[in-house]
C-alpha cells in the first residue's frame, strides 16, 4: 500500500494534471 500512497500524493501534487500514462506508470 505504500506504492498506491506514493502515487496518489504525486498525483494530487501536480493537482491532478498529471497525464494518466505517468499515473499508471507506477
Amino acid at each position: 500500500m505504500d506504492w498506491y500512497l506514493k502515487v496518489l500524493k504525486n498525483y494530487l501534487g501536480f493537482g491532478g494534471r498529471a497525464r494518466r500514462k505517468e499515473y499508471w506508470m507506477f
